[in-house]
């Protein structure tokens, strides 16, 4: 789970696959706060995206559980220990956030309390500051377009330029990631242009 913080205070948070690449972090979860991302960047301010490794634990229980299991298990490294908690591919990023990468035979046993409130942290609340959104190139969709407010809801004309109309990409319209960002905008244009053209069916818009 991703929460997404700018100037202080969290926006928006969506639930689902987080990627870690060698860019920075992405995923479905994340292709939902990017629009707010970019936009809050554009406006000079500070974001943050907070992940959540475990989302289904509240903080208290993410403290018991690694306390439980870290007497259980304090003959085991740090390193074997978070195996099968999270990706094996991430143990090496989270204990380097923690400082004791260079510690590869530390034992669980032997864990300082300061570690371990770090480790509570990074599980709950693992903090990236973003610094911009991959580039056009990679791109799954586009913000910003002509203002929905100068085009007629009823026919899509430009209220500026008459017999201007507009459509698709053009307009300022997109979605949330799973189709939803291409179907919502084409089913409604063609549900409004049926309506304009006096032709409108029950099933007019088309796949």
């Amino acid at each position: 789970m991703a929460h997404i913080i700018a100037g202080g205070q969290t926006i928006r948070s969506e639930y689902g696959e987080i990627l870690f690449t060698d860019y920075g972090i992405s995923g479905p979860a994340i292709l939902q706060l990017s629009r707010v991302a970019s936009s809050k960047l554009a406006q000079d301010e500070s974001v943050v995206i907070s992940v959540d490794l475990m989302p289904d634990r509240s903080r208290e229980e993410v403290i018991d559980f690694l306390e439980m299991h870290w007497g259980t298990f304090g003959h085991r490294t740090v390193a074997d220990f978070f195996i099968g908690i999270i990706n094996k591919k991430l143990i090496p990023i989270l204990l380097k956030e923690a400082g004791i990468n260079d510690q590869p035979n530390l034992l669980c046993q032997d864990l300082m309390w300061k570690t371990k409130k770090i480790f509570y942290r990074l599980m709950k609340h693992w903090e990236f500051v973003v610094t911009g959104t991959n580039n056009f190139t990679f791109a799954q969709t586009t913000v910003g377009g002509i203002d929905t407010t100068e085009i007629n809801k009823g026919t899509l004309e430009s209220k500026l330029v008459s017999g201007l109309y507009f459509a698709g990409e053009a307009m300022d319209v997109d979605g949330d990631c799973g189709g939803y960002r291409w179907i919502q905008p084409a089913v409604g244009l063609e549900f409004r242009l049926c309506r304009s053209e006096g032709a409108y069916r029950p099933y007019c818009p088309r796949p």
